[in-house]
């Protein structure tokens, strides 16, 4: 197949560019989209017990499915990988450098906003709780901007 030459302008001038055409144009790939934007929850989690490392991804993971179920909603979510520093509330002030995970949770199904937050707040306080936590934070997010952000104990 024939190459074809393309012209692109940028601010420092022209740049030169090479393509294989292909004749008709592709329609689009998106199989939806939203009219709105979603919201979304990032839950931030530490996988130690004070100093001591107790959990593993794979353990949040089960755990955040089993949650979603007795909600009776939807289990989808994102779980990515992080280290994080923590200070102990309290008098000794004691800094961990810990694993830890965000778990993102998107509300595709349009539970009412409330709703969501109400499950997500719950989520997160039986993490807290069944994995021994100081505290878990939430975030919650519309396009991108924060509009809401907690601390939540067991």
């Amino acid at each position: 197949m024939d190459l074809a030459r393309a012209n692109f302008y940028s601010r420092n001038g022209k740049l030169v560019g090479w393509f294989r055409p292909t004749g008709a144009l592709r329609p689009n790939r998106a199989a939806w989209t939203s009219e709105e934007p979603v919201q979304v929850a990032r839950i931030f989690v530490g996988f130690n017990v004070g100093d001591e490392p107790r959990w593993t991804m794979q353990e949040l993971v089960g755990m955040v499915r089993e949650i979603r179920h007795e909600q009776h909603r939807d289990p989808g979510a994102s779980f990515v990988a992080q280290k994080g520093l923590y200070a102990h509330k309290g008098d000794d002030g004691m800094i961990v450098q810990e694993d830890g995970a965000q778990i993102l949770v998107m509300n595709l199904a349009g539970v009412p906003e409330r709703a969501f937050e109400r499950d997500i707040e719950q989520l997160a306080s039986k993490l807290a709780l069944e994995m021994r936590q100081e505290e878990v934070i939430v975030d919650f997010q519309k396009a991108d901007v924060s509009y809401k952000t907690m601390g939540v104990v067991p």
